[in-house]
């Protein structure tokens, strides 16, 4: 409506100034009402155009989200893993905000009041536009934070496979202790002897891994023909554990 108008007064100014110029207030009041228009199904078009490029992504996100998990030996980290998982929240938000710009905006207005009318239009393309605005944001989001996981994810680190070995001699009460474990990490140490006869011991022993992840250690145990061996630590604020038993060699 207020394109309209302002498309009249432009005739006007510029009969005005050149008397002698025959204008045609149709084709301004056509052109007009094309603009006003244009403003309306301006939004939708596009919010039609980011559904398919979110629908394109989607698929994108998904066939890397595959290769990544069918490709690693090892389980991600809870951090990469996170960051995986973020863009399908952001392209499902995305999707929803493009989906509601395509939808009816209510309005009210008298329909005997041109400016309320105006007003009612210029909401409605406002309302559309920051919609619009907001899944555009998020797709950007969702496509760059699709890059960074998969990059992420292909160069974060193995977990370590927590392991431990041991040995011991039939000549000797000394349990020699190898394994692997995360870096730096204090591993709690549980040595018990099987059996009922002798009467089973217990030997503990707090273990600090080497930069390198490696653990070595040494205890002295109770005379026994088998051993049981228990290891527990923290990682990622979880309490995880291994055991195993230990024959005395012949």
């Amino acid at each position: 409506m207020a394109d309209e108008q302002g498309a009249c007064r432009l005739g006007q100014l510029i009969q005005r100034a050149c008397p002698g110029m025959q204008i045609d207030f149709a084709l301004f009041m056509q052109t007009a009402q094309e603009i006003v228009k244009a403003a309306i199904t301006a939004p939708d078009r596009r919010a039609e155009q980011l559904t398919s490029g979110i629908a394109w992504l989607w698929s994108v996100y998904t066939a890397v989200t595959l290769v990544v998990l069918t490709t690693r030996s090892q389980s991600l980290p809870v951090g990469a893993t996170a960051l995986l998982a973020m863009p399908a929240i952001l392209l499902i938000v995305a999707y929803w905000f493009a989906s509601r710009v395509r939808n009816p905006y209510l309005v009210r207005f008298d329909p005997r009041i041109p400016r309320e009318i105006a007003d009612a239009h210029r909401d409605a393309v406002a309302w559309k536009n920051r919609a619009l605005a907001v899944a555009e944001a998020i797709t950007g989001i969702a496509a760059s934070c699709v890059v960074i996981a998969t990059v992420g994810a292909f160069v974060a680190p193995t977990p370590v496979k927590a392991e431990l070995h041991g040995y011991i001699l039939r000549s000797s009460n000394k349990l020699l202790l190898a394994g692997a474990f995360p870096q730096h990490a204090a591993v709690r140490l549980l040595v018990r002897t099987t059996g009922m006869n002798p009467a089973p011991r217990e030997v503990s022993l707090l273990q600090l891994v080497s930069a390198t992840g490696e653990l070595h250690a040494e205890l002295d145990v109770p005379q026994a023909q088998s051993y049981r061996v228990s290891a527990s630590w923290d990682e990622d604020k979880t309490e995880r554990s291994i055991s195993f038993s230990v024959e005395r060699a012949d």
